[in-house]
C-alpha cells in the first residue's frame, strides 16, 4: 500500500472517529412521560432505536480502531484470511474491509450454505416433532 493512500486513509479514519464520537453523545433517553399507555410506547420504541443505533456506531468505532491499528502495523490492506493484498477499489468503498473480495465471497457462500442447511435442519425438526405427537 502506498504512503499517500495510508495517510488518507488515516487521516478518514480519525475524522470519522470524532464525528462518531460526537453523534453519540448527543444521544439522550427520551423520558417517560405521564402521557397515555400510546406516549409511553412511543417513548421506549425511541429509546430502543437509540439503544440499537449506539451499539452499532459502537461495533463500527470497533472496526475504526482495528483498521487504524493494522495501518500502525503496517498491514492495513492484507487480507486477513489469505494474506494476498486488498484492491484499492474495495478498501476506498469498504474502508475497513479485513477480507478481500475473493475471501469475502466464500465467507459469505459458507453462511448461505450454513443458513440454508440450519432451515432444513428446523424444518425437519418440526416434522419429527409433529409426528412425535
Amino acid at each position: 500500500m502506498d504512503k499517500k493512500f495510508l495517510k488518507e486513509q488515516e487521516a478518514y479514519f480519525l475524522k470519522l472517529m470524532d464525528d462518531i464520537r460526537n453523534k453519540m453523545s448527543n444521544f439522550t433517553g427520551a423520558k417517560l412521560t405521564d402521557g397515555d399507555v400510546v406516549d409511553q410506547c412511543h417513548t421506549n420504541d425511541e429509546n430502543d432505536k437509540n439503544i440499537k443505533l449506539n451499539k452499532r456506531m459502537t461495533n463500527f468505532l470497533r472496526k475504526i480502531t482495528h483498521s487504524l491499528s493494522q495501518i500502525e502495523n503496517n498491514t492495513y490492506g492484507t487480507c486477513t484470511e489469505c494474506e494476498c493484498d486488498i484492491s484499492k477499489d474495495r478498501l476506498q468503498a469498504r474502508p475497513t474491509a479485513t477480507l478481500c473480495i475473493d475471501c469475502k465471497e466464500a465467507q459469505e457462500a459458507y453462511e448461505r450454505c450454513t443458513h440454508k442447511n440450519r432451515a432444513i435442519h428446523q424444518l425437519a425438526w418440526v416434522n419429527v416433532s409433529n409426528k412425535m405427537q
